[in-house]
Formats: structure tokens, C-alpha cells, sequence
């Protein structure tokens, strides 16, 4: 069976008919089947996605096996992939629909039990850390735009940012910090890069990262480089940046 994350940190799933002669009816679940004859599972998962939903998936990475206690007693290997699909991408062929959903709606949808327990075993933090690293990509797409009224809603209300010129409370602090930035340096590229998630959960994490920057200081060519610490929490279903430590 195949569980595939979307690049935004969502879960693709597969919606199994309300049919009663089959295991889990009417739940949401991955995609796959039954092994034939002469197939490794790898095969066969490979095989079950073409067959259901017209896709050629490339390296499925293993994530556990699972016993089907509520279904037929089957174990079943589950593999997972990330960001290599679209729900527009599928011909479905099997199944009563598709659909993404947000780890938030997890615990209401009528899910696999096996898969359901599969997920939060072995699979959230993947599926956080697509989700976190989407987030911080926005951050710097908003901020090499300069635009300050992009990257305010990334920022908490309450946020606080250390920087090396000093310490910014609240948007209104911050928002000035960032204005005064934007308008020192021209023609800026930002960049984070080896960001890793050190601390995560569906509500909290913390990441460090190295970024750098290059642009136009008082008409002379310049760049930057230092690291950085930042802490996030979810509100109202949307990520956003608690606290900013950059440093050289």
C-alpha cells in the first residue's frame, strides 16, 4: 500500500468503496492491493498505484508493516512517497474517490485502522516536517519580495525577532525592522538552506537553518551569511513564526 504526501505536508488518500463483501468499507486508506504470483512487494504496490490510478511511481520508500486485525488479518507493507503527485494527476479507476487531508482532520475521517495507526507510528513526522518546510519556503519567497505585507500574516501577533542590531516585539516592532531592511538593501536574494527540524509536533516546532544573502548596499554589491533559529505554532490551521533568532 502506498501513502503519498503531498509537497505541502497534506496526505493523499484513497477512498475504498461502500462495499461490504470488502475489508475496511467506506474508509479512507493508501493505494494498493494483493500481491500476485512472482512479485516482490515492491512490485506489486508499484503495480496496484498504475492499475488504480494511472501513475508511474518512482523509488516508494518502505515505512512499516502492519497487520489488518479489523479487515481480513492480512500484513500489509506500507511505502510512502513525497510531493511526486496531485490529486489532478490521478485517473482513478478503482476506489469511490480521492481526496487530501490536513493531520488535523485525521482523528474525524473514517480511515483504515491499520493505516490510521501506521501514520502516527511512522509517518507524522514526515509528514510535519513537508508541511514545516513548506512553510519556511513561503517565508522567504514573501521576504525576497520586499513586500512587508506578505510576510506579516507568517509572523504570530505576539512574535518576538532577535537580530544583530537588537530584539523586535510584536508585528508592529518587527514589520519596522523589516521596512528599514528591505529599503538598505536592493536587488536582494535571501536564502535558507540545511534547514533541519530539531522539534516538531502538530502544534510547536523549532528549525535551525544557514541562510545568506546578496544585494545592493549604498550602490556597492554586498552579501551576508549567518545562521538561524526559528520556533513556530500552528493557530487557526496556518503555521507562523513565534520566534526568529538570526546571528552571524
Amino acid at each position: 500500500m502506498l501513502l503519498v504526501v503531498t509537497e505541502d505536508g497534506g496526505l493523499l488518500l484513497h477512498h475504498r468503496d461502500d462495499k461490504p463483501e470488502i475489508p475496511n468499507p467506506d474508509c479512507w486508506a493508501g493505494f494498493g492491493g494483493a500481491i500476485e504470483e512472482g512479485e516482490t512487494v515492491e512490485d506489486a504496490v508499484l503495480r496496484e498505484v498504475r492499475e488504480e490510478t494511472g501513475l508511474q511511481i518512482a523509488d516508494p520508500i518502505f515505512l512499516t508493516e502492519a497487520v489488518d486485525h479489523e479487515g481480513d488479518g492480512r500484513t500489509v507493507s506500507l511505502f510512502y512517497t513525497v510531493g511526486e503527485v496531485r490529486p489532478e494527476d490521478i485517473d482513478l479507476t478503482e476506489g469511490a474517490g480521492i481526496g487530501v487531508h490536513r493531520i488535523e482532520d485525521l482523528p474525524s475521517l473514517k480511515m483504515t485502522p491499520f493505516v490510521r495507526r501506521a501514520i502516527h507510528s511512522h509517518l507524522l513526522r514526515v509528514i510535519l516536517t513537508t508541511e514545516l518546510t513548506g512553510f519556511m519556503a513561503a517565508y522567504e519567497l514573501a521576504a525576497n519580495s520586499h513586500d512587508v505585507s506578505r510576510v506579516l500574516p507568517l509572523i504570530a501577533e505576539d512574535a518576538t525577532y532577535w537580530f544583530t542590531d537588537g530584539t523586535y516585539r510584536g508585528r508592529e516592532e518587527i514589520a519596522g525592522a523589516l521596512k528599514r531592511t528591505f529599503a538598505a538593501i536592493h536587488d536582494e536574494a535571501y536564502e535558507i538552506r540545511e534547514l533541519e527540524w530539531f522539534a516538531l509536533n502538530g502544534e510547536l516546532a523549532a528549525g535551525r537553518y544557514r541562510f545568506c544573502w546578496r544585494g545592493v548596499v549604498d550602490g556597492q554589491p554586498s552579501s551576508g551569511r549567518g545562521r538561524g533559529t526559528n520556533v513556530v505554532v500552528k493557530r487557526d490551521g496556518a503555521w507562523q513564526i513565534q520566534h526568529e533568532h538570526l546571528s552571524r
